[in-house]
Parts: structure tokens; C-alpha cells; sequence
């Protein structure tokens, strides 16, 4: 099938050999490539043994379309690179000569197809085909050496499979025995679209090969001078064999065909190498870059990757760039090995930019150089991918502004309110501890060399923290245990408190069993620090707590209070009882570093009796409270005498009730600071969030219930 398709593309020589021995040589090899954009390779070795050599090369393409080749490149052309990294020659449209020269294949039929003869020295040559102006297609390229004895000892191409597979044929001159030694790689190549999975078959028409041997499992170790890129993956594919060539029958005498394909399929597309060695030569091939890396185009800050697999017999290898060896690009040695050889950088920058190729040294000592490749790197302009949000935030919060950006060599500056901020540089921009002047409109400029950009606004509102200012409890106020008393805390550094104990001024708001002398003692711990009986000086009026007469028997102490824990107990001197209203006010709302967070009373609730806790909510945001009425809960704390089903009401500061509880259920408060209830317990618990204001809780009992409730109030975290 293959050798009908390609009939006249290669020509067979009979001479006998002229070195007193009996031995086929191989003269030349020829094939049809699928050209890409990156074009394809060919690597021809020439032997010592010879001297110098006349080769013709050839890449064909608008003169395959006589022949019924569809698809062709319209204009090949190819340079010529030799083993010290030189370009040494190119040519685009071939010379008429060509098509006359006796002795060669005739595979120059176009003036648009490319063609050369050069006298090429001995040691290893890269030829680069590809289509004028990026043109791709079908392409037959081929390398030949015309004269007695031919020293081409090893002929490589690296080109891409197509729809109808690909055949190379080889050129032989001379009588008797030749071994080769075929190799096709694919997989381990380092190239994007590598073939998966290489078939090869070889075909000799009516011939009989003396002896083919499968390379089995990518072990080349019938063939070990060559150091093929098969070794490595068992997918790819390898064949040696003694072909015999007999003069005696030229009718009889076909070459061998190399038939190339994905396994099972010829659609298989992909990249492939392919080698063809002959064996007779007693040199080792010196070491070659079996796949170049193509020029490479790199944004700045992107990763930079410079690819190539090396073969032959090398020894050590390092990259350059511009000429210089790039230190640390290469680790180790690699002796007798086909290596994949990568060159990165996890963000090119522009000095990256340059020619980079493999510096070699063989196994003998000689030094090598793959053809270059260019890399480019270039500038991007600023883009932004990632905006800046706009947040809200309570005074003292940290604020964090940032954005994502691409491009090169960014700078970033900040702007508040169409103002630059000095030192905000950077693409995140922090505010560790927000004030209300931080408050306003910000963005960010991005920019670069090839201009700038600005983000979207992001608006900045910073709200003073909302948080309790006023707490009180009125109840019932006794002797013995039933000693009205008030727990309290703060959290932070510590701040001013007014706390009142009020009793006798509770009458003009129609309170008639009022304690009529109260005395105030405030508790740390068990060791009491403040104490009044009959209030002067200053009632709190300053701080939004209604009017004291003059001389009334109201308590009221002043103080600054740590952020501890602390207890307020009302009693009277002269051992009277009666309602009595606690109060706690902040004497210093402008410092919010200090908190009151929690409140909280034990006493006790006779039936039809009601505590009433009042609440003062200060800020611009919403505040989470946990509100308990906690009795059974108590018992947990020899509480004998808890009460046995407390219930708890809100209303807002227009006296409508706005949330109710009797017996909680899902959350008890613990995550607030609480301690737990027991599941299924009749405490009551209300867990609300809640805007700026006042509120007033009321907590009573089930009818025909009393006992001791302990009644609190935490700020949520």
C-alpha cells in the first residue's frame, strides 16, 4: 500500500564496494513529514571513515501535486545547522540543476521546492524544514549522498504523523549485507502533542530480511552506541535487522520501507521521532538534539520553559544562553542515556530573553552544540483580574483592600478619596486599626511602562461599634438570701462605671413597695471595694440616668473598673426591704477598647412577681445579646429552692413586645460564655440580634410558681 503510494521517490544504486569487503551501504533516506508550524527536523551523521561528503538535501512540496499528493506545503525551505551550533547554510526555492543530476532521486520537481547539494565534513547535522511564512502541509524531505561508498551512518527526522500515516524509504548503495537499526519514539518526547502510542512496519516487498528483532519494551540493547530516545516507554517501537542486497537479481532487490503510524490506526496524529542507523560503522554517533525547542514567546512573570531531548553517547550537557552557561540548568551527568532536558524559570523576566542552546561534551571528549533557539520575552500591559471589595467595618477592625493584577513590572499606588496615599504601594492595601476617618472612597492605580489602570471603587465605611452603655435589673430586694444582688463584667483594659442603687425615687414612677433607704456595695470577688448609703455629688444625670432628688436615700458610686468580673448587692442599713433598680452606666462611651458584656441577677420571684431588666444598645450596627431566665438550671448548684419554670419576654423601647421564651431549645447561650443547660431543661433563653436602642427584659414565672431564678444578659462575641 505504502510503496505504491511513494513509487518514484527513491532511486536504488548497484555498485560494488570499494573498501575490498562485501556490504550494502546506506546511500540516502526519504520520506513524506506532515510540516506544523513548528516545522519538522532532520538529523544526518556522517561517518569519519569517508572525509568529507557531497549531499543533497531536499524538502519537496508543490512538486508532489503530479504525483496525486493532496494537501502539500505551497513553499518549503530548510536551514542547515552543523555540530558547533553554526548555521552554515539555507535554502528556499531549489536550484533547475537539480532535476538533471545524474545519480540522485529526482525529488526537486518545483522551482518552489527546496533543494541543496553541500559538501558537509564529517559529524552530525541539523536540518530544520518549514513552510515559507508558517505554511504547513504535506512535505517530502529527504538527505542523499550520491557517491561510492556513502558514509551517512545514522539519519533521524522528527516531523508529525497525518491521516495516511508516514513512510520513509531508504537508499542503498553497494552488494551484500547491511545492518540497520530503526527506532520511533513518541511518548517520552518533550513536545505538546507527542504520538501516545508508535506503530512500525517495516515492508521489503518480494525480499527476505536475513534476521529482524523487535526492540521490546523500549530496550535498545542490541543497538547501544546509538542511545535512541526509545529507551524509556514501552510504548514506543524499534526493529534491527540484517537486510542482504543482491546485485545478482536487481528485479528482485527492494529497500526497505518504514511505515509509521499510530498503533492500530494511521489517524493516530501526534509528534513523532524516527531513526534509521547503520550499524556497520565501527563510530558512535556523536551527540545530537534529537528535538529542538522552536523560538519561544513568553509574557513577563509568566514561567519559562526551553525543551530538547538528547541522544549519543554524551557525557555532560548544560544550557546557554547567549553563549554562556546558565549554572544549575542541567544536574548530573548523562552518560549512555537519551535524556528530556528542561530549562524553567517559574517567572521570565526581561533579561531572560536571549538565544539559548545545549552545550555538550561527548563520552570522547568533543564539544557539541544543538542549533540555537530564541527566547522572547515580552512586556504586558497592567490588567486587573481581581477588584477591590467595598466593606464595612466597626471602629478599631482592620480593613484589607486588595487586587489581582497582570502584567509586567507593576507598580500599584492608592488613592482615598482622590488623594494619593503615601506608602500604599502595594497590591494589598491594610489599615490595622480603623478610626472613623479612615471612612471614604478608595482605588488603586496599576501600572507599567506601557501604561496604567485604574480599579473600580471600593467604599470603606467604618461604623462605631455597637455595644451595651446601660444595663439594669429592678427587683425585689430582701434580707438573708434573698439580698437583691447584681453581677457584672467588662472586657478590655478597664474604664469609668456609675452604678446606682435606687429605691425611694422609684415612687414618682408609681413603684409603692420601694426600699426606702438602699445601700449599695460593690463586690471583686468576695472583697468589698465600693460602698454608699445615701448618694451626693453626682446622680448620673450627665450620663442619660433620670433625676435624683436632692438628699433622697439613693446609693451611687463612681469609679473606674477594670475588665474583671464584679458583684453589686443592695441591702439597707436599717434592714428594710422593697424594690430596688440597679443600674450600670459606661461613663466614657467614646473609648470602645473597654466593654460591658455581661449582666446578671439572682433573686428571688415570687409568683405574680415580675424582674425587669433594662438594656441600652450604643452604635451604628446590629448587636447579638443572649438573654437567660435560668431556675432548674440552678439545681446543678445546690440551688434547693430553684425556681421550677421561669419565662422571659422583650419589648422594645415603645413598650411592644418583640420576642418571647418559655422553655429553650436549641441554643443555651454556651458559644456567648454561658454555662450550659441541660437538654429539655424549662430554663428560658432568647438569643437575639438587635439594632441601636433600648430594651426591656421581663422575666416571671408560670403561675402558681416561685423560687430563686438567676436572670442574665452577655453581649455575643
Amino acid at each position: 500500500m505504502y510503496r505504491r503510494l511513494l513509487v518514484p521517490l527513491f532511486v536504488l544504486v548497484f555498485t560494488v564496494g570499494a573498501f575490498g569487503q562485501q556490504r550494502a551501504w546506506l546511500a540516502g533516506v526519504n520520506g513524506r513529514v506532515y510540516l506544523d508550524t513548528e516545522g519538522a527536523w532532520m538529523f544526518v551523521t556522517i561517518d569519519p571513515s569517508g572525509g568529507a561528503r557531497s549531499v543533497l538535501i531536499t524538502a519537496s512540496g508543490p512538486g508532489l501535486k503530479p504525483f496525486g499528493v493532496n494537501g502539500t506545503v505551497s513553499d518549503p525551505q530548510f536551514e542547515i545547522w552543523d555540530q558547533s551550533g553554526t548555521r552554515i547554510t539555507a535554502n528556499d526555492n531549489r536550484d533547475d540543476a537539480l532535476l538533471n543530476v545524474s545519480g540522485y532521486p529526482i525529488t526537486a520537481h518545483d522551482p518552489k521546492d527546496a533543494g541543496l547539494q553541500i559538501t558537509l565534513g564529517p559529524g552530525t547535522y541539523a536540518i530544520h524544514v518549514t513552510g515559507v511564512g508558517g505554511a504547513t502541509g504535506v512535505c517530502l524531505v529527504g538527505a542523499y549522498d550520491g557517491g561510492a561508498n556513502p558514509t551517512i551512518s545514522s539519519f533521524a527526522v522528527r516531523g508529525r504523523t497525518d491521516s495516511t500515516g508516514i513512510v520513509f524509504g531508504a537508499t542503498l548503495w553497494g552488494t551484500g549485507n547491511i545492518s540497520l537499526a530503526s527506532f520511533l519514539s513518541g511518548p517520552n518526547l518533550p513536545v505538546t502533542n507527542p504520538v501516545v502510542d508508535p506503530a512500525l512496519v517495516i515492508d521489503s516487498g518480494p525480499q527476505v530480511i536475513s534476521t529482524v528483532t523487535d526492540v521490546q519494551g523500549g530496550v535498545a540493547a542490541t543497538m547501544p552506541k546509538y542511545r535512541s530516545p526509545v529507551v524509556g516507554d514501552v510504548h514506543n517501537a524499534g526493529k534491527t535487522l540484517l537486510w542482504t542486497y543482491d546485485t545478482s537479481n536487481p528485479g528482485a532487490q527492494y529497500p526497505p520501507e518504514f511505515q509509521i503510524s499510530g498503533h492500530g490506526s494511521t489517524t493516530a496524529y501526534g509528534t513523532y521521532l524516527f531513526e534509521l542507523h547503520d550499524d556497520d560503522f565501527t563510530a558512535t554517533r556523536p551527540a545530537v538534539t534529537y528535538v529542538l525547542p522552536t523560538n519561544v514567546v513568553v509574557n513577563e512573570g509568566d514561567p519559562l520553559t526551553v525543551r530538547a531531548l538528547v541522544g549519543g553517547e554524551v557525557d555532560s550537557v548544560i544550557w546557554q544562553r547567549n553563549g554562556v552557561d546558565i549554572p544549575g540548568s542541567t544536574s548530573g551527568l548523562v552518560v549512555s542515556a537519551a535524556m528530556t532536558l528542561t530549562y524553567t524559570k517559574p517567572a521570565a523576566a526581561l533579561g531572560d530573553a536571549g538565544t539559548y542552546r545545549l552545550h555538550m561534551t561527548t563520552v570522547g571528549g568533543a564539544t557539541v552544540y544543538s542549533p540555537p533557539t530564541t527566547v522572547y520575552v515580552q512586556q504586558v500591559p497592567p490588567s486587573l483580574t481581581t477588584q477591590p471589595q467595598s466593606v464595612t467595618v466597626t471602629t478599631g477592625s482592620t480593613v484589607t483592600l486588595s487586587v489581582t493584577a497582570t502584567g509586567s513590572n507593576l507598580t500599584y499606588q492608592w488613592h482615598k478619596n482622590g488623594m494619593v496615599l503615601p506608602g500604599a504601594t502595594s497590591a494589598t492595601l491594610t489599615i490595622p486599626t480603623s478610626t472613623a476617618a479612615d471612612a471614604g472612597n478608595y482605588w488603586v492605580e496599576v501600572s507599567n511602562s506601557l501604561g496604567f489602570m485604574d480599579s473600580y471603587l471600593a467604599i470603606v465605611t467604618v461604623q462605631e461599634p455597637t455595644r451595651l452603655t446601660n444595663l439594669s435589673v429592678r427587683s425585689f430586694s430582701g434580707t438573708g438570701d434573698r439580698i437583691l444582688t447584681v453581677g457584672f463584667a467588662l472586657s478590655g483594659a478597664g474604664k469609668p462605671l456609675l452604678v446606682r442603687a435606687v429605691g425611694p425615687s422609684l415612687a414618682p414612677y408609681g413603684v409603692t413597695d420601694f426600699m426606702t433607704d438602699p445601700r449599695l456595695t460593690v463586690f471583686e470577688n468576695s472583697t468589698a471595694i465600693l460602698s454608699n448609703d445615701d448618694w451626693s455629688g453626682d446622680d448620673g444625670r450627665t450620663l442619660g440616668a433620670f433625676q435624683l432628688p436632692a438628699g433622697s436615700k439613693d446609693a451611687v458610686v463612681r469609679n473606674a473598673f477594670s475588665g474583671r468580673n464584679y458583684t453589686a448587692q443592695v441591702d439597707s442599713s436599717t434592714g428594710g426591704t422593697g424594690e430596688a433598680l440597679v443600674e450600670l452606666y459606661d461613663a466614657d462611651i467614646s473609648s470602645t477598647a473597654t466593654q460591658l458584656v455581661n449582666i446578671s441577677s439572682r433573686t428571688q420571684l415570687d409568683d405574680g412577681q415580675r424582674l425587669i431588666v433594662g438594656m441600652t444598645l450604643t452604635g451604628q450596627a446590629s448587636k447579638g445579646l443572649v438573654m437567660r431566665a435560668v431556675g432548674p438550671g440552678l439545681l446543678g448548684f445546690d440551688v434547693t429552692t430553684a425556681h421550677p419554670d421561669p419565662q422571659i419576654e422583650l419589648y422594645d423601647s415603645n413598650s411592644v413586645k418583640i420576642a418571647s421564651n418559655d422553655n429553650w431549645s436549641r441554643d443555651d447561650g454556651e458559644s456567648a460564655g454561658a454555662f450550659p443547660l441541660t437538654v429539655g431543661s424549662k430554663d428560658a433563653v432568647l438569643v437575639k440580634t438587635l439594632p441601636p436602642g433600648q430594651y426591656t427584659l421581663q422575666v416571671f414565672g408560670a403561675p402558681g410558681t416561685s423560687g430563686i431564678v438567676l436572670v442574665e444578659v452577655y453581649a455575643a462575641p
